[in-house]
């Protein structure tokens, strides 16, 4: 859930993933975890730079076909894509697990907004199914929010959500961060370094 903005601070697929897996190696321990979280930051990465949703799991499926410890990741993945195929997705859900770990939250989300007609669709999946569901929620997410943008999202539900305004600054200091043009005064006073 936390890895999202690796995707939006580096351009680089193996960078990305690496730094995202090596943050969620601090709190998870298993190598499933891990990729998992390389595998979200790295598919936002694709998303950002403009790329569809589908393209953008292919070729994070093609990085983690390198990787000796990403086997349940790949896995997961691939049958999330099988299954976005299918005209009953929705009761399909749990045939991806519960979403109680990584590669499953990960897999569910994927189905979610790939399969999905629209972003509320997609994340009115993700939160209704019978795991997991705030994980694959905030997942899924990240996913529509960065491939469709924030317009695609429920205004409603943007309306709603707790420390919005806290989230917007945070937003848009990584933006102007990662544009260069930034008052390093402004932002020590904001985030002090001590």
């Amino acid at each position: 859930m936390r890895d999202a903005p690796f995707g939006f601070v580096y351009h680089d697929p193996w960078r990305v993933f690496a730094l995202a897996a090596e943050t969620a190696r601090t709190t998870h321990g298993h190598p499933s975890a891990s990729s998992s979280s390389g595998a979200l930051a790295t598919i936002i990465m694709f998303l950002a730079q403009g790329r569809p949703l589908l393209e953008a799991v292919k070729q994070t499926l093609s990085l983690l076909k390198t990787m000796p410890d990403a086997h349940e990741v790949q896995d997961a993945l691939g049958h999330a894509l099988r299954l976005s195929e299918t005209a009953d997705w929705r009761e399909r859900l749990p045939d991806l697990g519960g979403g109680w770990v990584a590669e499953e939250a990960l897999a569910i989300s994927v189905l979610c907004a790939l399969a999905a007609d629209n972003s509320r669709e997609a994340i009115i999946a993700a939160v209704n199914h019978s795991g997991d569901s705030d994980s694959t929620g905030s997942i899924t997410g990240n996913l529509v929010g960065t491939w469709y943008g924030l317009a695609a999202l429920p205004n409603e539900w943007v309306e709603q959500v707790e420390l919005r305004d806290v989230i917007e600054i945070l937003g848009r200091d990584l933006a102007i961060v990662l544009e260069g043009e930034f008052d390093s005064d402004m932002l020590w006073e904001r985030y002090p370094g001590w």
